[in-house]
């Protein structure tokens, strides 16, 4: 896997795992102040999750890097494979 494609993975990586946690520990305010969405969080951690959600895309990128050089992960086609033909 080439640098920019590790890149590319990687920030897809993050911003799925970013996206799904999210959720994860928000509380709403017990009293809404005049001004503010009622739906919003009390305190969202954005920093914890951004950290965790660094390290879970470094340890998906590896894993995906292993697999790749392990042929776990086979992206070639084969030559013998026929083609797809939709018509």
């Amino acid at each position: 896997m080439g640098y920019v494609t590790g890149t590319v993975l990687f920030v897809v990586y993050w911003w799925v795992i970013f996206a799904a946690a999210l959720p994860f520990g928000v509380r709403r305010p017990n009293h809404v102040e005049k001004g503010h969405a009622s739906g919003a969080p009390e305190n969202p951690n954005l920093r914890r999750k951004a950290l965790w959600t660094t390290v879970l895309a470094t340890l998906a990128l590896a894993l995906t890097q292993i697999g790749l050089s392990q042929k776990w992960i086979v992206l070639d086609q084969p030559k013998d494979a026929p083609l797809l033909r939709l018509f």
